[in-house]
């Protein structure tokens, strides 16, 4: 969830992930404070992750043994950051299990980069939709989540040199139906054209990517985001919060039976924990 649509970013940032593990692991622990107490215990097991099954209704039967984030005391008021960018908010069904997250993911803007991000050509850098559980809720603490489509018109394997290629990316399904499902080849090719100017690439490689456009060289791909999240807030005694992990489909290089792992943390926010230093000052 490949990762990557919404996390797709993610995948960009291997150098910061050292410090966001770090950063998981410290707001883990900061949930221990002075008014309200949530103490860290052993971690009995470490759950696998179910068969993804699609279905269309949301209201997916309840199973008793559906755990996930039930430890939270406020379900709906608490909110999670997956490495310290993308924030997931759970709503419930009418039992009080989750069904659905709201997510705002955030892209990684390079007001340098020749390709398009579409989110941060148009200035909106973020972007917020509905994504629904879709698993049968059997395996406890984890839920699979289908994020939806994402498109990206890629032009590339027509040139000798790889560093030819080009791209717009992070296109969500509506914008792709509403703006460029449509759109002419001599449109996307006049995008690419000002994109490159705008970037002041070389003239030539411009040139290249303009005429392989016109000449249908161009094609849109579409990739379904599915991610796995592993809740281990209940198994280490939390209550108002809760830490785990994000699991893609995109494997592990060398260990195609491993995928990649991304640490999320949160809770609720009128719960919060804090910590008091020895000089009085008080970090949320």
């Amino acid at each position: 969830m490949k990762i990557k649509p919404v996390f797709k970013n993610l995948y960009s940032r291997h150098l910061k992930r050292t410090k966001v593990f770090l950063l998981a692991g410290l707001m883990g622990g900061m949930y221990s404070c002075k008014d309200v107490l949530e103490p860290e215990m052993p971690e009995k097991s470490t759950p696998h992750i179910s068969n993804v099954f699609y279905n269309n209704d949301t209201t997916i039967q309840n199973l008793p043994n559906d755990k996930f984030m039930q430890h939270l005391s406020d379900i709906n008021n608490a909110s999670f950051s997956v490495m310290g960018e993308d924030v997931f908010r759970p709503t419930t069904d009418a039992n009080g299990y989750v069904n659905q997250f709201l997510y705002n993911s955030a892209a990684n803007c390079d007001e340098h980069e020749e390709h398009i991000n579409y989110l941060c050509y148009t200035g909106a850098n973020a972007r917020s939709n509905f994504a629904n559980r879709i698993d049968d809720r059997s395996v406890d603490s984890v839920a699979t989540i289908d994020l939806g489509k994402k498109y990206e018109f890629v032009v590339n394997g027509c040139f000798q040199d790889p560093r030819e290629d080009w791209g717009i990316h992070e296109v969500d399904e509506d914008t792709y139906n509403s703006v460029f499902r449509n759109m002419s080849d001599t449109a996307l090719a006049q995008m690419a054209w000002d994109r490159l100017t705008e970037v002041n690439s070389d003239p030539g490689h411009r040139q290249s990517i303009y005429d392989a456009i016109l000449q249908g060289k161009g094609r849109w791909e579409s990739t379904q985001e599915i991610v796995s999240m592993i809740s281990k807030g209940a198994k280490i005694g939390l209550k108002h919060s809760d830490v785990g992990l994000v699991q893609g489909s995109v494997p592990i290089q060398g260990e195609p039976e491993k995928h990649e792992h991304f640490p999320y943390s949160g809770g609720v926010e009128t719960k919060r924990a804090f910590l008091e230093y020895p000089d009085g000052s008080i970090k949320y």
